[in-house]
């Protein structure tokens, strides 16, 4: 039996554990919002995006001695610390009669990691196999599963995909993500009470979630080819936030991550996809509304996590209203082999053109006639990867049409609610 002590003053009387982590969270609530050109509560969300949370709880029992379950392992998010999941690992640890509990923790010089590896997601991603295979290696079991939030998701994704110096040969069993920005987001700024104290780390990372970025191309190309082989998709639970959302409306975003991007595209057999009707990350103090930091049982994605570790499956805790998804056209040159198309300037998308039109398919729409989509140009513009969000479902002739470039029509079937990745769409100068 052991006693957890806090400053002197005995907490609790906990039997059989070995105490490994206590911290508590701590953040600050902000005096003024960032312009950002959102609504209130995103620019709210983006401004305490993982670490500006005010939980006054402490997160600490991960080890226990007699155990049946797989160990699990948290990854935080961008900003973020163990403290962004509040009580989920003690929870998991005490229902599911796990052994461990872990915590991959990255932010800041505390870390040990170095500066240069946390401003790169594919050497951090390397880090965090490490400290699975260690962890496997040091309990004497051959998987774990591992729960990740947000940017944490991206880091285990990359690592599933061969992004890095570290083989993945299935040492992850089950896999949950939780707005995780699969496809991008937006730009945001340094959150307060962010966790990393390096404000170039910070941007560095920010910059490789961004819609159309080096990283996130080569994340989901590769991630692609290894569906079926070394990943199953239904062996991963993507747990999407519907920010809040009125009765009746429409999920959009948990205020930070666009709901199609927190998904993932569809396969056969598909992954397992649920929603819960909360924020991207704790703010004002309130995380009983966050999408991650569990304060108890009830919590719908402690439900969620626990069930689907549990049996494979999660049951449905809410049915949103899906009224678009997101597409990804990768733009090429004409020649062979096919470069990016990598200018920016002078590029729009399903522009009408009576010639163009007059060869139109009769099972699809002209996406510039109804669907008033936004174009965001790539944030590294060496990859030629757009990406076009607020798309309602269909099929749709999408194709760059301006007064410089144009392109053959180029066909895709939207599905409400998740992302499409096209084929590429060849780019010729007019």
């Amino acid at each position: 039996m052991q006693k957890l002590f806090l400053y002197g003053v005995i907490l609790c009387v906990l039997p059989a554990v070995t105490l490994n982590s206590i911290a508590l969270a701590q953040g600050t609530i902000p005096d003024t919002l960032f312009d950002s050109g959102e609504s209130d509560l995103q620019s709210i969300a983006l401004m305490t995006l993982e670490g500006g949370a005010q939980n006054r709880r402490v997160e600490a029992v991960i080890e226990q001695d007699s155990a049946s379950g797989f160990p699990v392992i948290l990854v935080h998010g961008w900003c973020g610390s163990p403290e962004s999941f509040g009580m989920l690992g003690q929870f998991l640890l005490e229902d599911l009669q796990l052994a461990k509990v872990g915590n991959f923790t990255y932010t800041g010089s505390a870390s040990g990691i170095p500066e240069p590896v946390r401003s790169n997601l594919k050497r951090l991603a390397g880090q965090l196999a490490r400290y699975i295979n260690d962890q496997i290696a040091d309990l004497g079991v051959s998987q774990v599963d591992v729960v990740a939030h947000s940017m944490g998701g991206l880091l285990a994704r990359a690592w599933m995909a061969g992004l890095t110096s570290v083989p993945y040969s299935n040492q992850i069993r089950r896999l949950v993500i939780a707005g995780t920005p699969n496809l991008g987001v937006g730009k945001t700024g340094t959150p307060p009470g962010c966790s990393e104290d390096n404000a170039a780390v910070v941007a560095a990372q920010n910059r490789q979630m961004l819609y159309g970025s080096l990283f996130l191309k080569r994340l989901n190309k590769q991630w692609q080819k290894k569906v079926g082989k070394t990943i199953s998709p239904p062996d991963i639970l993507t747990i999407v936030g519907c920010g809040l959302a009125q009765p009746g409306a429409a999920c959009l975003s948990d205020a930070v991550v666009d709901e199609a991007s927190a998904t993932l595209p569809v396969e056969s057999p598909d992954y397992l996809v649920r929603y819960v009707n909360r924020i991207h990350a704790a703010f004002l103090g309130v995380s009983s509304i966050s999408l991650v930091d569990i304060e108890n049982r009830g919590h719908e994605t402690y439900q969620l996590v626990k069930q689907f570790l549990e049996t494979g499956t999660a049951d449905s805790f809410y049915d949103p209203l899906l009224i678009r998804g997101i597409v990804v056209a990768p733009l090429v040159e004409d020649s062979q082999p096919p470069p990016p198309f990598t200018q920016t300037q002078g590029v729009d998308f399903g522009k009408f053109s009576p010639q163009m039109r007059s060869r139109g398919f009769p099972h699809c729409t002209d996406l510039s006639q109804t669907s008033p989509f936004i174009k965001h140009k790539p944030s590294d513009d060496i990859t030629g990867w757009w990406t076009l969000t607020d798309v309602l479902p269909g099929c749709w002739q999408v194709r760059v049409n301006s007064k410089k470039y144009r392109s053959a029509e180029s066909l895709v079937n939207v599905t409400v609610g998740r992302p499409t990745l096209m084929s590429p769409v060849v780019v010729i100068e007019k």
